[in-house]
């Protein structure tokens, strides 16, 4: 049941997409678009997504560095370009640390901590930008998304701790992971938080304890 809740989603927006897809609430980092395109309309794009981004409200350099929450509407020229217009605190966060190498220890953390709260966790091979709602967010996994864990946010416990299987056929496979968190007591919706991503490595680069 847990590994449907996500694909659920994905399914529903997926449904809504043709007159729902215009406007969008999602968590994210984001970072600057260094690298020429195409497009040539962008001056950001969400990290472990590529989602291209821009606002004529905003300098979205302030925003980089953390997730934030952002509300966008789609536009754009050549290409499709979420222009932000808003952004406030993440009510959801997410972080991944360790070396993703067969054998080794990785992390992920859902975030906030210090408050009581439930939290989900999913992968896929596959990023997407799939909005749901203003209050649930936006999906970012795509494909053949699989349930990874759940847990409960309180002190320095919203943690997932797990060792890359050693196969070295999933040397080079990249992993997208996204969370979603909602606090218990009183209970409050739940809420997507940003992805993370990451590449499994060879076995050249050492281990590395975990320190998020």
């Amino acid at each position: 049941m847990k590994a449907k809740i996500l694909a659920a989603l994905v399914a529903l927006a997926s449904l809504a997409a043709p007159s729902a897809a215009q406007t969008a609430t999602f968590t994210a980092n984001i970072e600057p678009a260094t690298l020429a395109s195409f497009c040539q309309e962008e001056t950001h794009f969400v990290s472990c997504n590529g989602t291209l981004l821009r606002s004529l409200v905003l300098d979205l350099d302030k925003y980089v560095g953390k997730p934030w929450e952002f509300t966008a509407t789609l536009a754009g020229v050549e290409c499709p370009i979420w222009y932000i217009t808003k952004a406030v605190p993440a009510k959801g966060t997410l972080v991944y640390c360790g070396n993703a190498v067969p054998g080794c220890p990785i992390r992920m953390r859902v975030g906030p901590t210090g408050v009581i709260g439930q939290w989900y966790l999913w992968y896929s091979a596959t990023p997407d930008f799939l909005p749901i709602d203003p209050v649930l967010g936006t999906a970012m996994l795509g494909g053949n998304i699989k349930f990874l864990a759940t847990g409960n946010t309180f002190g320095a416990t919203a943690t997932y701790d797990t060792t890359v299987p050693n196969a070295p056929g999933l040397v080079g496979l990249n992993i997208y992971a996204q969370g979603a968190r909602r606090d218990v007591g009183p209970i409050g919706p739940f809420t997507l938080t940003n992805p993370v991503c990451f590449k499994i490595l060879g076995p050249s680069p050492p281990c590395i304890l975990p320190g998020c």
